[in-house]
């Protein structure tokens, strides 16, 4: 029976340059090391770049992509030790026959940025505050991006806008704030949580298609937006993670939290652990791709649905006098994992926090 194994239908190369020990003594007298350049492979399906040759690309610029590729065919071809490396660092892969990466079908530059951007096991504040990678900006110059486009009030003048009466949405808006530390020991109502999950991603109507389908809207842009509900302190609810239904507005049990997850979840912020719930906000990629043909747009559609909701979930806690937080600072992989996410169809997209607040 023939072997076979498929090349990814789009492979980006990235040349770096590498500062190794030199063999030479000119070079060594200087600084002890020389420049090489090496080339690194990315590819949708791998989860990091891996390094790779010259004769490596050549070969796989080569070969067909999207088409199946008989194992025993390729020896004949190239030197054996060169294909065996190739199919070590699944460039080559068995996985990748039978149309695994048609469904849904990605844009090669959107499908990479999504996969390359995710997280396994990083620290927030390692990886978000590295200062190797920042930029540092003086007072005078932190001062000079308030004024949009560099224009000033003496080029253009400026219109003074009537203040508006107050309302209760106003008062609303004033209580509005994220909260970075939770009381650690006190639940939320089921009631409350409730309310918080019906307003962000509860449906409003549905659509009966002829097939007996019936596709959800919801009040905000409904562009496959989902959420996963980990419950460590609600009333009447037992700890563990669920599935938010919002058509049926049920809570499907699927699992219990597992040690440690949370802490994993959040990627060393630990300020945050001590919500009463978290919840996971993900993107079904087949519901995304079919509301916005352009899948980079469709990306950024879905952080733009993100917003949306988080805005809302805010404002249910506010009301609530809830305390509320959200970030994308998560180890997607490990999220992934627990859940059981294909992340070629569905994608975690930001994380939300919900509890008591801590005075102490």
């Amino acid at each position: 029976m023939a072997r076979l194994v498929r090349r990814p239908s789009a492979i980006y190369f990235e040349p770096l340059n590498k500062d190794v020990l030199s063999t030479s003594h000119r070079a060594r007298a200087k600084s002890g090391t020389e420049n090489e350049r090496i080339w690194l492979a990315y590819a949708a399906h791998l989860d990091e770049a891996v390094p790779v040759t010259r004769v490596e690309m050549e070969i796989l610029a080569d070969l067909s992509k999207g088409r199946d590729i008989d194992i025993d065919s390729l020896y004949k071809r190239y030197e054996k030790p060169i294909i065996d490396r190739i199919l070590e660092v699944k460039l080559l892969d068995v996985c990748l026959s039978g149309n695994r990466e048609s469904k849904p079908p990605w844009e090669p530059l959107a499908h990479l940025f999504h996969i390359q951007s995710r997280w396994g096991d990083s620290n927030h504040c390692n990886t978000v505050f590295d200062t190797s990678k920042t930029v540092t900006i003086s007072g005078d110059e932190s001062a000079a991006l308030l004024v949009h486009r560099g224009y000033t009030q003496a080029v253009l003048g400026s219109l003074e806008l009537n203040d508006h009466k107050l309302s209760s949405f106003d008062e609303l808006l004033s209580q509005r704030k994220t909260c970075w530390k939770f009381n650690p020991y006190e639940a939320i109502s089921l009631s409350e949580l409730s309310l918080v999950l019906k307003r962000s991603f509860g449906f409003t109507s549905t659509e009966k298609k002829p097939s007996d389908f019936k596709l959800g809207f919801r009040s905000d842009l409904s562009h496959g937006a989902q959420c996963y509900v980990v419950a460590s302190r609600v009333v009447d609810l037992q700890s563990a993670i669920y599935f938010y239904c919002g058509l049926s507005h049920q809570l499907v049990l699927l699992r219990e939290i597992p040690e440690e997850f949370i802490r994993i979840l959040l990627a060393g912020q630990h300020n945050l652990e001590d919500a009463a719930v978290h919840l996971i906000m993900t993107t079904r990629f087949e519901r995304l791709f079919c509301t916005c043909s352009s899948q980079p747009k469709a990306l950024k559609l879905s952080y733009l649905e993100a917003g949306h909701l988080s805005q809302l979930i805010y404002l249910s806690a506010a009301e609530l006098g809830l305390g509320v937080f959200v970030t994308v600072s998560f180890n997607d992989k490990s999220i992934e994992k627990v859940l059981n996410l294909d992340p070629l169809k569905e994608g975690v997209t930001a994380v939300l926090g919900v509890g008591a607040y801590s005075f102490a």
